[in-house]
């Protein structure tokens, strides 16, 4: 086997460098032809400037001949105005950019071309004098050197005879003729630009086909003899691969490349010898988990019996807290029925003694009252002793009176025996308020003992209610903690319940995993990674 001292990278470096190359070439051939356009164009812009130069030159000069025939003829000032126009910029200096002189300057003329526009330019200064000469002589005006204007007498047919002699005719041809010179020499040279600028971009172009048509070749070989580079490798590599995919794990690929595909290949081979003793670790692994497996499936079972009767002494256990907790919830309500009645007769009790208080208020108030009333009938038996006093008196006095004195006298015996009267009232009055102060002050003193036997009740009553609380909430703490008791069994047999259906998931988990290493194991030994095996492999069915 042929040795390879390129990898893959350096070759496609060189071919990259290959088609750079040609990339290279057929950019330089389309520059080419590029700069062979360009070169057209400007010849064809050079072209178009020097014809538009021609005829602005041409067109001011026949202006101007125009205007002097014009006014020669006719003698109108206008003409005269437009000739010393186009005159003035004609003559204008090469520094001003708008002047004849300096667009010729600027034209691209050759320098035969130049020659002819500057004979061609003289010609028509020396066309522009005799036509202004011409006007000056049918205007009668004459500039002389000092600047100063002379005036004699107008001569037309002098003037004319200026402007049509032979020898202002033969400037004007020559003038033309040039001009036409001028226009066909450039016409010639583009023509010449023309073919040469069409030859040039033939040749670009079969230079740029080569280039294309090599760089195709060219791709089309390296491409080929890469695709050969790459071909045998993989075949190699597939073929490993396919071994390994039967469990042959001892097929090894020999070469002596040192590319990426060698490398590829070398890792073909190092993932035989990882498998080879990865399988070998797993084989060894296999078995110990067998083991560990067997073990854990008579684990779980016992587990799972010890979990069973748990579970049973706890479900007894929550039957028997479901009863005390029904037990102690009747209790309560009959401590709290209980706690009501002695609340209301607490109630009761402090009404009647409210009611108790305010009777001996109100017999003390009768008390106050009696006495103020037996002050008022003391007072009456005074009035009625005084009454008394001042009748007999007045019985005196009218018996003093005698018989006019005797009306008066009857008088007085009815004053006093009214006053006699009101005396024993006010006796009786007191004796019948003596019995009555005695009375009240009897019940005074029975509603006083009643009310401090009311308060004894009252105070005992509350007593016994503050006893119906504290046992009422000592119901309720009890009632509340065996309901968490009760909750708490509940809870742990619902734990319980749910550690059985884990632990039976862990038991088929266990036999599963039984079972897969039992397939593990009769997959491991599908492959071939024994060094003295030599027994052919036949791929075995997985345990179900």
């Amino acid at each position: 086997m042929s040795k390879t001292h390129f990898t893959i990278k350096s070759r496609f470096i060189i071919y990259f460098a290959l088609l750079a190359v040609f990339a290279l070439l057929t950019y330089s051939t389309l520059n080419h032809l590029t700069q062979t356009i360009a070169q057209l164009q400007q010849a064809e812009t050079s072209r178009y400037q020097v014809s538009r130069l021609i005829n602005e030159f041409n067109a001011l000069t026949e202006a101007m001949a125009h205007n002097a025939m014009a006014f020669v003829s006719s003698e109108q000032p206008e003409f005269k105005q437009q000739f010393e126009t186009n005159q003035q910029r004609f003559e204008a200096p090469a520094d001003q950019a708008s002047s004849v002189l300096a667009q010729i300057t600027a034209a691209p003329l050759s320098s035969t071309e130049k020659e002819w526009f500057d004979r061609a330019y003289a010609l028509a200064l020396q066309l522009a004098s005799e036509q202004k000469e011409a006007i000056s002589t049918a205007a009668g005006e004459f500039e002389e050197a000092d600047g100063q204007i002379r005036i004699a007498l107008p001569n037309t047919l002098m003037a004319q005879a200026l402007l049509f002699n032979q020898a202002h005719q033969q400037a004007a041809a020559a003038l033309d003729v040039l001009l036409q010179q001028i226009d066909h020499s450039q016409t010639q040279r583009l023509q010449e630009e023309i073919t040469a600028t069409n030859a040039d971009s033939v040749t670009a172009y079969g230079m740029a086909l080569v280039s294309l048509a090599v760089m195709v070749i060219g791709s089309g070989i390296g491409l080929w003899r890469l695709y050969g580079s790459i071909r045998a490798p993989l075949a190699q590599g597939v073929h490993q691969a396919e071994q390994l995919a039967r469990g042959n794990l001892q097929a090894r690929i020999v070469h002596n490349r040192r590319d990426e595909l060698g490398h590829l290949l070398d890792s073909l081979n190092g993932i035989g010898v990882g498998l080879q003793s990865t399988m070998k670790a797993v084989q060894e692994r296999s078995e110990d988990i067998f083991s560990a497996s067997e073990q854990l499936t008579t684990s779980n079972n016992d587990l799972r019996r010890y979990s069973e009767e748990q579970n049973q002494h706890l479900q007894r256990t929550q039957s028997r807290c479901s009863s005390l907790t029904l037990s102690i919830i009747n209790e309560s309500q009959n401590i709290q029925q209980a706690n009501q009645l002695s609340q209301n007769a607490a109630a009761l009790t402090r009404e009647g003694s409210a009611s108790f208080v305010h009777m001996a208020q109100t017999m003390q108030a009768i008390q106050k009252s009696t006495q103020q009333i037996s002050s008022i009938t003391e007072l009456i038996q005074n009035i009625s002793f005084q009454t008394n006093i001042l009748a007999l008196n007045a019985a005196v006095e009218a018996a003093r009176a005698g018989s006019e004195g005797r009306g008066f006298a009857v008088v007085a015996a009815e004053v006093r025996q009214l006053a006699l009267r009101s005396a024993q009232a006010s006796q009786d009055i007191e004796q019948l308020i003596a019995a009555n102060l005695e009375q009240v002050r009897l019940g005074s003193v029975s509603a006083e003992k009643t009310s401090a036997m009311t308060q004894s009740i009252e105070s005992a009553i509350d007593k016994v209610q503050h006893i119906m609380e504290h046992v009422s909430h000592a119901f309720a703490e009890q009632k509340q903690q065996v309901e968490e008791m009760d909750q708490a069994v509940t809870t742990l047999s619902s734990i319980t319940e749910q550690k059985l259906h884990v632990m039976d998931s862990a038991v088929t988990y266990t036999e599963s995993q039984l079972h897969q290493v039992q397939g593990l194991n009769q997959i491991v030994a599908f492959f071939d990674f024994a060094e003295n095996q030599k027994e052919p492999r036949l791929a075995l069915p997985l345990a179900s």
